[in-house]
């Protein structure tokens, strides 16, 4: 209904639509399966917009993926010919800019280094591998970690970042070892693909200064 109404409304010549979502997505149907949402396992997104926008183009890609290229073409990727970009949130998504161009990948999921494994005996995470990075780097996952140790001082990353900056030694604790895991990652994928420029973004990094160093 959001969608129709939008259409409707728009004061100009709509020319295009570009989704950008959580991931895993699958681009050559249109579908989407985001790890943190269960309901929308293979969620077909693409065919759900061209029922309400009839000719116009509709292009999906993950969210990532969309700041990457946004931040390439407009931001601080400005100038650089490779880059990663990353979105650090309720999950952890990647985006590739390699030779100035956008990496997509057979599905869709190029870049996708929150499901890189950093730990093969780590905790099985919802994905179906186990050590994955977003297991110890994503908002919800540190607030677990975090629990699990006692911390009691609220119950969203805002609250964790806040407790950290306040001197508490498990949130502290927790982000560093988030933080630790994310720059293995990044170290990881720029070091195999000869990249020296990483943007970070989401609502971690935002509210946490140890993340953006």
């Amino acid at each position: 209904n959001s969608t129709s109404e939008i259409l409707g409304n728009s004061q100009r010549e709509i020319i295009g639509i570009g989704i950008a979502s959580a991931g895993p997505i699958d681009i050559k149907n249109g579908t989407i399966s985001p790890v943190n949402i269960d309901g929308w396992r293979k969620f077909p997104v693409v065919k759900n917009f061209q029922s309400f926008s009839e000719n116009i183009p509709v292009v999906l890609h993950g969210d990532a993926m969309a700041l990457a290229h946004a931040e390439h073409k407009v931001g601080a990727g400005i100038g650089r010919k490779n880059m990663l970009g990353m979105v650090v949130s309720t999950g952890i998504g990647g985006g590739l800019i390699i030779n100035n161009s956008l990496v997509v990948g057979d599905t869709g999921n190029a870049g996708y280094i929150g499901h890189q494994t950093i730990n093969f005996d780590g905790e099985l995470c919802r994905c179906g591998r186990r050590g994955c990075v977003e297991m110890y780097a994503s908002g919800p996952n540190m607030v677990k970690a975090a629990q699990s140790k006692g911390w009691n001082s609220g119950t969203d990353f805002t609250a964790l970042a806040e407790s950290a900056r306040q001197g508490n030694e498990i949130a502290i604790d927790v982000i560093n070892k988030g933080t630790h895991a994310l720059a293995q990652s990044i170290v990881n994928t720029a070091g195999a693909l000869d990249i020296h420029t990483v943007v970070i973004g989401g609502y971690c990094p935002r509210n946490c200064n140890a993340m953006r160093g």
